[in-house]
């Protein structure tokens, strides 16, 4: 069987437009001899559903478009949607072609539901073409249930849903498969993986492609660009009798990942169709000297060329800030616009100049049909967002990356071209966090610490207790976590980020009038809460569920129950036999896979703070 897969950049929604591209790229698959195209996840409706008062003339304009787009294709294809099953929004997968219309995923939730009547249905659903038992999955928990599933496949069509986030390798696919879960996924499924991934942006979140196909032995066998629309073509065989692959595999390399650099494509790619999809072509932003605003404009020009980015000299700090901020100017050969002086040297206060300056900065966009940007950044949106100010932004492109990452950015967009000021990236603040200033040596280790703290609390979900007990610095990692806190209505009022992150801030929401908060707690209050919380669990179930609901008798635990035991080398714990080891060592390892995959590994720290984009925690042996 020859599968293609197409990614392309669409408007969720733009139903005729769209029919048109998925014809186009039907009669290319046609052409190059396949029999059945997969289209991204967002080609048609995006990921998001609207509201209920929508729904019906949305789906009554998206059912005519696949009913006109079976009549028309030239191949099958696999065409991803948002639709609603029981009111509720769901990923539904319709194969399309000449034989109609089939939504795979509700015809296989009702076939199940009619056999297996008193069990949960699969996560992952199935269907049969071109003689291939073939899976469909939408997220990595229907990945992992096929991991964990007896059933086999000869193919896994995978419709990535995750935009691209900085602390999620796997959210890169193609770009980044010498470092993400895929290959180990083909191997332990043992089928082909073929993985559809989106391009562009839909919400604020941006996807970008790298599709691929890959070989039950984890060969890379096909493989997209990042960033790029394309249509990769890929034959897949049936297996026999669940042996290796019969013929030798034409393979590819797959590309190393670069994180900073990936995640400054995105940055560009998500503003670029940002401005467009809104209807824009224009942005204006104000420029300081300092990094943040500097790094902006280098973003804005990237991503929609000089001509169409409106710079506003506003307040430098001192003069080397204000020439640093020339220069750039002139560098990018972007369009320059003064303050009047009366509001350039004659205000006294720093806020109300900042204030009149947003205004000037409307003023800007007004004349020029531009969306305003502002540089504030994740770390500011978390813990500096506290004061009121006037803002006139649209759009922050870089609130969901923390400030020490935007160093990163600096240097590495300085090897592509040196346009930014080597002083220029020192000059960035450190949030004003009592006693930061004495637990590290310079002002970079000082901002990397609170960011590796906010990190640690946001995208990798750990406790106040437990955030302490890992950071140290019991007053400073309080007072990090207090301000997220104190900043929370501050961010209600100020607009979009582009979701670079799989936590961004705005998504991490406290309701308002909420009096109780976290705090530090000693072991022996942690350990009480638990003990309180099984007891709750043994009154609530039966004496016969107990045990297997807390995992008594599971042969992990038996395993640590038998290495408290002193054994000679080689030998077995007393009442264990080889075959309770060997499936402890498997729920070891799935553990730790589970860890890897789902990205809730903990930050592998270099020296006593560590990067911001964190790899595995394991070595590679």
């Amino acid at each position: 069987m020859r599968i293609a897969v197409a990614q392309f950049n669409t408007r969720a929604g733009d139903f005729a437009h769209t029919s048109e591209l998925i014809q186009r790229y039907a009669q290319n698959a046609h052409d190059c001899g396949a029999d059945l195209l997969a289209l991204p996840l967002t080609v048609l409706t995006g990921q998001f559903p609207l509201d209920y008062a929508s729904r019906e003339g949305f789906r009554i304009d998206l059912l005519q478009t696949l009913h006109e787009l079976s009549q028309s294709v030239a191949c099958p294809c696999l065409v991803p949607v948002v639709f609603d099953m029981d009111e509720e929004p769901i990923n539904e997968i319709m194969l399309v072609g000449k034989d109609g219309i089939s939504p795979l995923r509700s015809t296989h939730y009702l076939l199940w539901r009619k056999r297996h009547a008193d069990e949960d249905p699969h996560l992952f659903s199935e269907f049969a073409f071109g003689g291939m038992r073939m899976a469909l999955a939408t997220t990595y928990e229907e990945l992992d249930e096929l991991l964990d599933s007896s059933e086999r496949f000869d193919a896994v069509v995978y419709f990535a849903s995750y935009g691209y986030a900085l602390d999620d390798t796997s959210s890169a696919l193609g770009a980044s498969l010498a470092e993400n879960r895929f290959a180990s996924d083909a191997v332990s499924m043992d089928a082909w993986l073929v993985a559809v991934g989106p391009l562009g942006e839909y919400g604020t979140q941006t996807y970008t492609g790298a599709s691929f196909v890959m070989a039950p032995n984890g060969a890379l066998v096909a493989s997209a660009p990042a960033f790029e629309e394309d249509m990769l073509v890929a034959d897949i065989t049936v297996q026999k009798d669940g042996n290796a692959l019969q013929q030798e595999l034409a393979t590819l390399e797959p590309e190393l990942y670069n994180r900073s650099l990936h995640l400054w494509e995105t940055l560009v790619l998500g503003l670029r169709d940002h401005l467009q999809k809104q209807g824009k072509k224009e942005a204006a932003l104000v420029l300081d000297g300092r990094l943040q605003s500097s790094l902006l404009a280098v973003l804005a020009s990237d991503a929609l060329g000089p001509t169409h980015v409106h710079a506003l000299l506003g307040q430098a700090p001192d003069q080397e800030h204000a020439e640093a901020a020339r220069r750039l100017v002139a560098a990018l050969r972007v369009s320059l616009d003064l303050l009047p002086e009366s509001v350039a040297t004659g205000c006294e206060d720093a806020c109300l100049c900042e204030d009149m300056t947003q205004a000037y900065l409307a003023q800007l966009a007004r004349a020029n049909d531009a969306m305003v940007l502002l540089p504030l950044d994740k770390t500011y949106l978390a813990v500096e967002a506290i004061t009121p100010r006037c803002m006139a932004a649209n759009l922050l492109p870089f609130g969901d990356v923390y400030r020490s990452d935007l160093i990163d950015l600096a240097h590495l967009r300085n090897t592509i071209s040196p346009i930014i000021d080597s002083k220029v990236v020192t000059w960035f603040d450190v949030p004003a966090i009592e006693g930061l200033a004495e637990t590290e040596a310079n002002r970079e280790l000082q901002l990397k610490r609170v960011d590796v703290t906010l990190a640690t609390h946001l995208e990798w979900e750990r406790s106040v207790s437990d955030v302490v007990a890992r950071q140290g610095e019991r007053e400073v990692t309080l007072d990090i976590l207090g301000r997220f806190r104190a900043c929370q209505s501050a961010r209600d009022a100020l607009p979009p980020s582009l979701v670079v992150s799989s936590r961004p801030v705005f998504a991490i929401r406290i309701p308002q009038g909420m009096a109780w908060q976290d705090r530090l707690r000693s072991e022996e209050e942690r350990k009480q809460g638990k003990q309180l919380a099984d007891s709750l669990l043994n009154a609530m179930k039966p004496a016969e569920q107990t045990d297997e609901l807390l995992g008594d008798h599971s042969s992990f635990s038996n395993l640590l129950e038998g290495l408290e035991i002193e054994l000679k080398g080689g030998s077995m714990p007393s009442g264990m036999d080889r075959e309770t080891v060997e499936g402890a060592v498997s729920d070891l390892l799935g553990l730790i896979q589970d860890m890897l995959q789902d990205g809730i590994q903990p930050p592998s720290i270099e020296g006593p703070f560590g990067p911001l984009t964190w790899g595995s925690p394991f070595s590679e042996n």
